[in-house]
């Protein structure tokens, strides 16, 4: 069962009415972001698989070209694969929320896993991007609140954790240089 906080629910019905003066709903900015991360990868050169059943907490596999040349080529080592969350948000916004249960799948993936936290204006432009590596002080904030929810008798699909993107990661441009580094 979902908790309910009434003061949650007074937050929630404020977004609501926020929303209502968008010109996008939450699904068709997350689409937009979504469709923006893919063409960014491209202009990388960059090979980006969206995810076709989006249920496991991540939206692409990135994979990275070969590095370097090497003389023989079954001794090249394997090409970097990396995990990535699209969140696209209005730029007057904070906070981002992930499901608990897609975060905890990002931080224990054995892999490198990111959050791209895309910022769209009013206008709809892409104003700024944020990637923030799964690791260090993320990680322990996503094991801290899953921690909690086992003490409350929470399932972590119906918890959600809410993210400061600009604690983990500095805004950059919003192109593909900055993807490759």
């Amino acid at each position: 069962p979902v908790r309910h906080d009434p003061l949650l629910n007074l937050r929630q019905s404020q977004h609501k009415a926020e929303m209502a003066d968008r010109p996008l709903n939450s699904d068709e900015l997350g689409e937009k972001g979504e469709k923006r991360f893919g063409e960014i990868c491209a202009d990388a050169r960059l090979i980006a698989n969206p995810a076709n059943r989006d249920r496991a907490g991540w939206d692409y596999v990135v994979d990275f070209p070969l590095l370097g040349e090497i003389r023989n080529l079954d001794s090249r080592p394997a090409p970097i694969s990396a995990r990535i969350q699209v969140k696209t948000q209005w730029s007057d916004q904070r906070l981002v929320k992930l499901r608990l249960s897609s975060a905890e799948r990002l931080v224990k993936y054995n892999g490198p896993s990111f959050i791209c936290v895309l910022s769209v204006g009013a206008d709809l432009q892409f104003i700024g991007m944020q990637i923030l590596h799964c690791r260090g002080e993320l990680v322990a904030r996503v094991l801290k609140r899953l921690r909690q929810a086992e003490f409350r008798g929470e399932r972590p699909n119906d918890v959600w954790v809410s993210i400061d993107p600009k604690k983990y990661a500095a805004s950059v441009p919003v192109h593909h240089t900055d993807l490759r580094t």
